[in-house]
């Protein structure tokens, strides 16, 4: 641990005061270390969370750049938290909403807890996917994180293509069936491009009591189509009540075709891809395949069992 670590340091303190913010109280939060350092802070109007941003996953300005875009280009939407203030190079304050992470509550729930929570986080992916939002922050966005996730399309492809050949723990009818689904985004129907969330995982999701109540951390955001950002959704939510989160999904954006289904499932398969490619372009080649195998089984399964099932 770093000398002073989970600890606003002082320039960060003498800037928020600068703000109207005069800090009170300030405990780290269970995410501090991560790709950032959080704080919940109380000040004269009551509490925030104060994100500290580090140099993992991205320059801080970068991050904080898109956290902060993001934040206001979804501020109509609900569970989304308002932001406060921010010093673009190093940090953000925004409002503190209720709750705890989704991961930590799961297990408590019962099924229809469980489902009825899923249905309130589908919406709210659908909301976010049905937004109005402005070209101005998009180009704001891509000059933060060069290359979209559409953009970097073929890449990925060409990528994946490489793997199949000369990697031989990427054989099998899975690998070659699921690189053959990515392939189909080439051809998909344009769709219009929107911010997309990269990290829907359940540590980023808040509720209470079994109500949906934050999705947070939006310095990854990116941009991509709808059909990536559902795909982004079914990988990080497959596992917990997809027929719900998608039943959510569908209350706000309409029912899907089959059509919009196989590219849902594409794009869900190119999240897996890109974590392969991230992690050879590493040289940290992961140790088990089969565990890769075994999410895309599980997305198609969640699909429904009109779906073919890889091998």
């Amino acid at each position: 641990m770093r000398e002073n670590a989970y600890v606003i340091p002082p320039v960060v303190l003498e800037q928020l005061s600068a703000a109207g913010i005069k800090v009170h109280a300030s405990a780290p939060t269970q995410t501090r270390g991560l790709k950032s350092d959080t704080f919940l802070i109380t000040h004269d109007g009551g509490s925030a969370i104060l994100k500290i941003y580090n140099s993992r996953g991205g320059t801080p300005v970068a991050k904080c750049t898109r956290e902060w875009l993001a934040l206001g280009s979804l501020e109509s939407i609900p569970h989304i938290p308002h932001r406060l203030c921010h010093e673009p190079d190093s940090w953000l304050l925004m409002e503190c909403l209720p709750g705890n992470t989704l991961r930590s509550q799961w297990d408590g729930l019962d099924q229809h807890g469980r489902r009825r929570i899923c249905v309130e986080l589908g919406a709210a992916y659908g909301q976010i996917a049905s937004a109005p939002q402005e070209p101005r922050v998009h180009d704001l966005v891509r000059q933060s994180r060069p290359g979209t996730w559409v953009d970097s399309l073929p890449e990925a492809i060409a990528n994946i293509d490489r793997l199949l050949q000369s990697e031989p723990r990427v054989a099998g009818s899975t690998f070659t069936s699921t690189a053959h689904r990515v392939r189909t985004l080439l051809e998909s129907p344009s769709a219009p491009q929107l911010l997309v969330k990269a990290d829907c995982n359940s540590d980023n999701t808040l509720a209470d009591h079994g109500t949906l109540t934050g999705i947070i951390d939006w310095e990854q955001a990116c941009i991509g189509d709808r059909w990536i950002h559902f795909g982004i959704v079914l990988d990080h939510t497959h596992f917990l009540d997809w027929t719900a989160v998608r039943a959510g999904i569908e209350d706000v954006v309409g029912p899907w075709s089959r059509e919009d289904e196989e590219l849902v499932l594409a794009a869900g398969y190119l999240c897996v891809w890109r974590k392969i490619i991230e992690f050879d372009a590493r040289s940290a080649w992961f140790s088990d395949p089969s565990r890769q195998v075994n999410r895309m089984r599980a997305m198609t399964a969640a699909m429904g069992p009109s779906h073919a099932q890889p091998d």
